[in-house]
Parts: structure tokens; C-alpha cells; sequence
């Protein structure tokens, strides 16, 4: 799978424990949730999402993203005052690094 923010390749990683498959980019450390996935990592909480959510080197490249999936164009929209791609199609969600934990805590509060 593509990175839709760097183009490079995408990971597929197991979270311990969570049964959670997760896609994330070595180099921009985005990651990929497929429908469903938020759900069942934040209910594992904090240590989960600090596995997940890489803290270094990540940088925004590309404002248009296209679904690691279907390529289908992404749009933007506003979840719990932060900025994620979501693709209509397969309603996957693309987090940029440090988005992940930024949403964990304003669903959390």
C-alpha cells in the first residue's frame, strides 16, 4: 500500500493484544485505520495509542490523499476538533502522526 501523505511504502502492523491490524508509514508515521479500527484500539486506551502514534519526524507532504484502499479521493472533515482524512467509500480514516493521540484525547476529556 501507498502512504497517501509521502507515497511511500505503508506497513502493516499487529498491535499486541488488541487484534487490531494498523497501517502505518515508517517515514511519515501516518497511519491507516480501516472502518472500525479507532473503535477497538480506543477502548484498549493509552498505552495502544503511544504504541501507535509515533512521535518523531513527521511532516505533512501531500494535502490531497488518495484511499490507501479503493483511491478514491479523501475528504477532510472535523472529528472532535481535529482535522482527519475519511475516504465515503470504504470509510477508512487516514492520521497523520500525532492525530491519533490528539483524537484519543478529545474523545476522552
Amino acid at each position: 500500500m501507498e502512504c497517501p501523505n509521502c507515497g511511500n511504502d505503508i506497513e502493516l502492523e499487529l498491535v499486541s493484544c488488541a487484534d487490531v491490524k494498523v497501517d502505518r508509514c515508517k517515514e511519515c508515521g501516518g497511519i491507516w485505520l480501516d472502518k472500525g479500527e479507532f473503535t477497538r484500539i480506543r477502548k484498549k486506551g493509552d498505552f495502544y495509542i503511544d504504541a501507535l502514534d509515533v512521535k518523531e519526524g513527521a511532516s505533512i507532504v501531500s494535502d490531497t490523499r488518495k484511499c490507501t484502499k479503493c483511491n478514491k479521493d479523501m475528504d477532510k472533515e472535523i472529528i472532535a476538533g481535529v482535522e482527519v482524512d475519511i475516504c465515503r467509500k470504504c470509510m477508512g480514516i487516514w492520521l497523520d502522526q500525532g492525530e491519533l493521540r490528539a483524537l484519543y484525547n478529545e474523545l476522552n476529556k
